[in-house]
């Protein structure tokens, strides 16, 4: 049996699988080229570690840090950045502290990206196949664990 590389992928949420996370997961399972693993944790429940408090704060910070790092590369969802800005602006920075490449989805009708995050993330990506699967074999990087 060939080798295959599988590549751990962050992908943004808000702490539930939307139509983009579910649209984005059907074309990564298009991909043939590699297999991939999501490193981001859609089930946890903000709520059960009170984001409000400063504990709980950090507990979160911690959660997607860790989720992050163990990345090869993350994509992001513009979407997002305007509704958790918060949240958004942690995966960049944790991208640039791991040294894990921050990608962006693309808006439906080639609209343009917010300006903070059209210079944060190192490329745009297309909804489709072929446009996925290039960025991420470009972008990615090198973890220990990765196979």
């Amino acid at each position: 049996m060939p080798y295959v590389k599988t590549y751990k992928l962050f992908i943004s949420h808000a702490w539930a699988a939307d139509e983009d996370y579910n649209r984005l997961i059907e074309l990564l399972n298009d991909v043939q080229s590699f297999k991939v693993r999501i490193c981001s944790d859609t089930q946890h429940d903000p709520a059960i570690d009170d984001p409000e408090s400063v504990t709980g704060l950090q507990k979160l910070k911690w959660h997607m840090s860790d989720q992050v790092r163990s990345s090869n590369c993350a994509l992001i969802f513009p979407r997002l950045f305007d509704t958790h800005n918060f949240w958004t602006k942690h995966i960049i920075y944790f991208c640039q502290m791991y040294g894990v490449a921050p990608l962006s989805m693309a808006l439906p009708g080639g609209e343009e990206l917010p300006p903070e995050l059209a210079i944060k993330t190192k490329a745009v990506v297309d909804w489709n196949v072929e446009s996925l699967e290039a960025a991420i074999k470009e972008y990615s990087t090198t973890r220990l664990g990765a196979t």
